[in-house]
């Protein structure tokens, strides 16, 4: 029964972790196609799909900076970039 659990959770996280992998993927194409406001959605979409690795909120904050920044946003793209350095203080 434990291996089932164990089995079960290791198969969530990894749909989890490459549906946000995807997303994250996504959002970089929109931005490198200069669609800025379908990145931003996809940003979220990606924080909500939830990670258990600081890895993956880190990027997406600062790629939400990148975009807020680039829409002319300081304040949020600030509020981004400083969750970004909340989970990672050396980047």
């Amino acid at each position: 029964m434990r291996r089932l659990v164990a089995l079960v959770l290791v198969i969530a996280w990894g749909t989890a972790h490459a549906d946000e992998n995807r997303l994250l993927a996504r959002a970089r194409a929109e931005v490198a196609a200069l669609e800025l406001d379908a990145a931003a959605r996809t940003l979220e979409e990606a924080l909500a799909a939830g990670t258990t690795s600081p890895a993956g909120p880190h990027a997406i904050y600062l790629l939400q900076g990148e975009v807020a920044a680039s829409m002319g946003n300081v304040a949020a793209a600030e509020q981004h970039f400083r969750r970004a350095l909340t989970l990672v203080p050396t980047a």
